[in-house]
């Protein structure tokens, strides 16, 4: 959930309008199966560190893992840096307990027997409830951690069902009060498309690439929508609309002008980013 689909507007934003930490974003939502990748790796790093037979390799592929994620961060202008060099460095303490070892497998001819772990505990019913004890604490994580992401996913995931009108929609015509607007790309507070992407909110974008979500009520009996600025209560538009073969056209009133806009909806299936397919043979390098 930390990496999901790339938004509609992230999609059709130029790219270097993006920052570094928006690239990242972007870089890992594209790909679900990567991320899911990442996030396993994680997991199985923490289970690992959780016993005391693994926890060299928890801490070999906990290092590995937040290696990779630090110098993200760093080279990717990503908070949380300090937080993530000091797991790295915990990583790195718990791998290196058993260097002695590591190094004698690899540089030394040396024999290496088996390491013993001794039971903290003599009695054998103090051994077992540690254990279920151990295993409690790592099912609530588990539970918890599982819990948060179902919530998250009703919310804002794939399965999510996408709102009425969904799409990009890019503006043909814009008139106000009887008086044709021109489409200038100089104009900065004109309107160049809007996004239809999640319930209960619009969203805009100028021709200066700068973007508002604004809060939305639709109707989709009577064909009205609302929209309100959320920071600015008395910044409403009324509109009525139709939406016919991808043209959707907005008739309303904002602040006592009256407006009409023509938009038209953008075919989604010409962003290459979500609609490439995975394949096991490129016979040439799919690089746009």
């Amino acid at each position: 959930m930390q990496f999901s689909t790339p938004s509609l507007g992230r999609l059709v934003q130029p790219y270097g309008h993006s920052s570094p930490m928006g690239i990242t974003w972007t870089f890992m939502g594209a790909s679900e199966a990567y991320t899911m990748f990442f996030g396993y790796a994680e997991v199985t790093a923490g289970v690992l560190l959780a016993f005391r037979r693994t926890q060299t390799l928890g801490g070999f592929v906990a290092f590995g893992v937040m290696l990779n994620v630090f110098m993200m961060n760093m080279c990717y202008d990503i908070p949380v840096k300090t937080y993530y060099f000091h797991l790295l460095l915990f990583a790195f303490f718990i791998f290196m307990q058993d260097w002695k070892r590591l190094f004698a497998v690899f540089f030394s001819k040396a024999t290496i027997t088996a390491r013993s772990f001794p039971a903290y505990f003599k009695d054998q019913r103090f051994i077992i409830a540690a254990f279920v004890l151990k295993i409690v604490i790592l099912g609530h994580f588990l539970y918890a951690s599982s819990g948060d992401t179902i919530e998250k996913s009703e919310i804002r995931g794939s399965s999510v069902p996408k709102p009425p009108m969904y799409g990009v929609y890019e503006i043909q015509y814009h008139k106000k009060n009887k008086d044709s607007i021109p489409m200038l790309v100089t104009n900065d507070i004109l309107w160049r498309r809007i996004i239809f992407q999640r319930k209960n909110f619009f969203s805009v974008y100028r021709m200066n690439s700068t973007s508002t979500w604004l809060a939305m009520k639709l109707n989709t009996v009577a064909k009205t929508m609302e929209v309100k600025n959320r920071r600015d209560t008395t910044d409403i538009y009324n509109f009525k609309y139709t939406l016919k073969d991808n043209i959707l056209t907005l008739n309303g009133t904002h602040l006592g002008d009256t407006l009409y806009i023509k938009v038209k909806q953008y075919d989604l299936k010409k962003i290459k980013l979500i609609n490439r397919d995975f394949s096991w043979i490129n016979e040439y390098p799919y690089n746009r």
